[in-house]
């Protein structure tokens, strides 16, 4: 048995050895249509999440308003607006960002909110958009997997709510 270990004709050479499963192909990414590639897909993520940001922001600003607490009849009782403005005291002193948010909410935004909330937005959207580049590369072994458990996690939703419909027709 020895001999015929000692004299078998061994090739290690070629694409499927064991060294080369060891070891991460590096050559994709040092060359220069990887690099080219990876930076314009980067700044086109930065550039689209800056331009839905400027639009997003804008738009949800009245429902930003009205989450903290400010309505178009006043501070609602017991939110995070009525506490800042018990902290205030009795007097609210016109022009304040207090002043400002209730009449923003009453209906009348000022111009100069909704370009700072332009800006804001370009620049959260940005981040958002190198953020989502830079893990896309992380995430992408990945994403196969993510989507599996997604359907399977609707499946058993749907499996659910198929299941609380039998139940519920039966009780009539």
């Amino acid at each position: 048995m020895l001999e015929c270990i000692q004299n078998a004709d061994v090739r290690v050479a070629g694409p499927h050895t064991l060294s080369s499963h060891l070891k991460p192909p590096l050559w994709p990414y040092r060359t220069r249509t990887y690099l080219h590639n990876m930076q314009s897909r980067t700044v086109r993520y930065i550039v689209i999440g800056a331009a839905a940001g400027a639009v997003v922001l804008p738009i949800a600003l009245p429902a930003i308003l009205g989450a903290i607490g400010f309505t178009a009849t006043g501070v609602l009782l017991g939110s995070t607006a009525a506490a800042i403005q018990s902290a205030m005291g009795a007097s609210v002193p016109s022009g304040c960002l207090f002043a400002q948010a209730q009449s923003a909410a009453m209906g009348g935004i000022p111009l100069s909110w909704i370009l700072c909330a332009i800006i804001v937005g370009a620049i959260i959207g940005g981040l958002l958009g190198a953020l989502a580049a830079w893990l896309g590369d992380i995430l992408a072994p990945h994403i196969p997997h993510m989507m599996r458990t997604a359907r399977t996690a609707l499946s058993h939703v749907a499996r659910g709510v198929r299941y609380l419909g039998l139940r519920v027709r039966s009780w009539f």
